[in-house]
């Protein structure tokens, strides 16, 4: 699987947002963005996702252009955000499936006639719920799921993010900051949570300024400034970049 992005650009009025930005991602690999704030970074996870509108550009995904209807285009990304999101009147459990029991009725209500749709909503439910177990588990939140997110940790609400994300089943998952809110200390945990996603068979784009991060989880690391693309490679630009701007912002 293949996400392609070509010449992707985008204003604010007459401020440049994205200035012409082009790479690809590919599945079971790791995808980091690094820069400082204003670089752009979390406006191009918002565009790909369609909650901002692009100027111009190409989104494929296995060469499929997408832009075209951007309510079912949407379904191939996850966002998970820096603050998690989670609504604070449920549990996380609830949290969790509230936005699958939606997504599960809206295609039953297109596909199937009225009175096949309570037992068909079932049937489908009860078999995507074997797949959220396994993410509760292998993301190690179970012991949390009645819990409410004003008694979560930073952490433990980004995990139960990140499951809600998934249980939805998304080609392309999109991490904003995810050490953003956390004590330095949990940035390991955080890079085996985000390693241990490979397996999942998805794209997987991490945007962060955290350079410890970067170094953990990255298979490829693009770094912009001031809307651009400086410099793209893999993690070994890391250790050696090639660009003045790149070298000092990793010193």
């Amino acid at each position: 699987m293949e996400l392609e992005i070509s010449n992707l650009t985008k204003y604010y009025k007459d401020k440049l947002a994205l200035n012409d930005i082009s790479f690809k991602a590919k599945s079971n690999e790791i995808l980091t963005i690094i820069g400082d704030s204003g670089s752009g970074k979390s406006t191009l996870l918002k565009t790909l996702n369609f909650i901002e509108d692009i100027n111009c550009g190409i989104i494929s995904l296995n060469n499929d252009i997408l832009g075209k209807n951007k309510v079912m285009d949407r379904k191939n990304f996850g966002l998970v955000f820096q603050n998690s999101n989670l609504f604070p009147q449920y549990t996380a459990l609830n949290n969790i499936l509230m936005p699958l029991k939606i997504k599960i009725k809206k295609e039953i209500k297109k596909d199937c006639s009225y009175f096949k749709r309570k037992s068909i909503f079932k049937e489908r439910f009860l078999k995507e719920l074997e797949y959220v177990n396994l993410l509760i588990d292998k993301l190690n939140i179970r012991h949390i799921l009645s819990s409410y997110p004003s008694s979560l940790s930073g952490g433990e609400a980004q995990r139960v993010s990140i499951v809600r994300s998934l249980a939805l089943r998304p080609k392309v998952l999109l991490l904003d900051e995810p050490t953003s809110a956390l004590d330095p200390r949990l940035v390991n945990e955080v890079s085996d949570l985000i390693n241990s996603l490979k397996s999942e068979d998805k794209i997987i784009i991490v945007v962060t300024h955290d350079l410890t991060l970067a170094r953990n989880i990255s298979d490829n690391v693009i770094f912009m400034k001031k809307a651009n693309i400086i410099e793209q490679g893999n993690r070994d630009i890391l250790d050696n970049p090639k660009s003045k701007e790149l070298y000092d912002f990793l010193n």
